[in-house]
């Protein structure tokens, strides 16, 4: 969680954690957070304290023109409300002498101020004469001790004075009693109502390097256009850049159990410091010039949560700093990290995929074998159970089936021999030449069938295993091709097998 100090302070200070979450039964030993001390840009300076000396035209010649003292009376409310409690007021009129002092513009100040402005009343007798509130306004700024701060005189008046036009008057007045360094005149900012003699205003301003804002200041029925010239006056006269000195942050545990574990002050001559029993720690800055972002980290040991506590507070930090325009010293204002205590999860079950419904296939009846028990159904479910798929008696093994294989190899050879046989007999009749080649091919083959039909006969002969083994073996040795055997043949065959 990030947190902001409050805005009275030029200097900025800020936090952050790129943690924002904890499981409540988890520690986290290094659990960082980042400060950050912003300050504000050169194009953006800040406004130093300034001392302003009210020169106000309260002449018989105001009362003429009702109601201008009412009129220069607000212009003082405007200046007031304006000022902050660092800037200080005073007014270069002879009647009240109270006001011919600086006062601070706090609130006690700016109470007391508001008073005696509504007291002003015209003076009597005379016209209208500049020089003696002007010299007295600058007079009450060349004899401040602080001569340093910034400083600058308005002049209100709805007439005119032709004796400043003259040099001589400004030499007489003009003498300094002190030998130090002070400007001749503070500036002179002049303002006009109605009847006012422009030239006179204008030349006043001039000889005190001031401005003269031109045109009834009233004229349009409100003051809008003096509080928009005022605020202009107040940032010409005393911005500066920012700079800040002997800049400072300090460090707290805000949890019982957290404590901090070290602290990393990044670059430059920053240093830090840890407590003993590390619950405290502070950071020194230094020096803070325009623009600069100067950050440094702190880790802590966070514990596991409370049981109650969704939140918990971790680190407080604040500060303060010296203004260098000012010398005043500024509190940075308080920020305070909270990190997030969640309960642990607990892993959630997956849910079950619902599954659609099968659409019953109707099923022919099966028929029932013999002797076969009937299905029982489940009683917690009254589904039917799915029928096993009979199976099938196995067939007994023939013991005498590759027997009766070999003998139908056997007859197969005796085809083969009798084809064979008819072929010669054919090839002999249309070829008269007795070749010795074809003789021998024909005793090749015939030999071979005669050594594969001997094969299985022997093979059969080797097989004990067949009931009617010795009919067989004798139907096998004494075939001839294309004869059945004779009983005395079978008799002999079956005497030659048993051998």
């Amino acid at each position: 969680m990030d947190s902001q100090a409050p805005a009275a302070s030029a200097l900025q200070l800020s936090t952050f954690t790129k943690v924002s979450s904890i499981p409540r039964n988890e520690r986290y030993p290094e659990f960082p957070v980042t400060v950050t001390l912003a300050a504000p840009g050169p194009d953006r300076p800040v406004r130093g304290p300034v001392d302003i000396v009210v020169a106000i035209d309260i002449s018989q010649s105001s009362r003429t023109n009702d109601p201008m003292l009412e009129l220069e009376k607000d212009v003082l409310e405007i200046i007031i409300e304006k000022l902050g409690p660092a800037d200080r007021l005073a007014s270069g009129h002879g009647r009240c002498k109270e006001m011919a002092t600086l006062v601070a513009m706090c609130r006690e100040g700016s109470k007391k101020v508001k008073g005696l402005v509504e007291q002003l009343k015209y003076s009597a007798g005379g016209g209208t004469v500049f020089v003696k509130p002007v010299n007295k306004a600058q007079k009450i700024l060349k004899e401040r001790a602080d001569a340093h701060r910034a400083a600058f005189i308005v002049l209100l008046s709805d007439g005119g004075d032709r004796t400043v036009l003259q040099d001589k008057v400004w030499e007489r007045e003009s003498e300094l009693k002190s030998g130090t360094p002070k400007p001749k005149y503070y500036p002179v900012q002049t303002f006009g109502f109605t009847k006012h003699d422009p030239e006179t205003l204008s030349h006043i301003a001039k000889k005190t390097n001031g401005t003269h804002y031109a045109g009834d200041i009233a004229g349009i029925g409100d003051l809008g256009p003096f509080d928009t010239a005022f605020e202009a006056l107040l940032s010409a006269a005393a911005s500066r850049p920012f700079e800040a000195a002997a800049v400072s942050a300090s460090l707290a545990a805000e949890h019982p159990g957290v404590s901090i574990a070290r602290i990393d002050a990044g670059s430059g001559e920053r240093k830090a410091v840890i407590s003993g029993d590390a619950r405290a720690g502070g950071v020194d800055v230094g020096v803070i010039n325009a623009g600069e972002t100067p950050e440094f980290t702190v880790y802590l040991d966070v514990p596991e949560g409370d049981a109650d506590a969704d939140v918990m507070k971790v680190l407080s930090v604040d500060g303060a700093y010296t203004q260098g325009w000012d010398g005043k010293v500024v509190s940075l204002g308080l920020s305070v990290v909270s990190v997030k205590r969640p309960e642990p999860t607990k892993p959630e079950a997956e849910p079950k995929t619902p599954q659609e419904p099968e659409t019953p296939q109707p099923q022919e009846p099966e028929k029932k074998q013999p002797n076969e028990p009937e299905t029982s159904q489940d009683p917690e479910t009254k589904k039917p159970k799915e029928p096993e798929t009979p199976q099938k008696p196995e067939t007994p093994q023939d013991p005498c089936k590759p027997l009766y294989e070999i003998e139908e190899r056997l007859k197969y050879w005796c085809k083969v021999k009798a084809d064979l046989s008819a072929m010669n007999e054919k090839a002999d009749a249309g070829n008269k030449c007795d070749c010795h080649f074809t003789a021998v091919q024909r005793e090749a083959a015939l030999e071979s069938i005669n050594r594969a039909m001997h094969h299985d006969i022997y093979t059969a002969s080797a097989l004990d295993h067949c009931p009617s083994l010795k009919a067989v073996v004798l139907a096998i040795k004494t075939r001839r091709c294309g004869e059945a055997p004779s009983d005395k043949k079978a008799e002999a065959g079956v005497a030659t097998a048993d051998k």
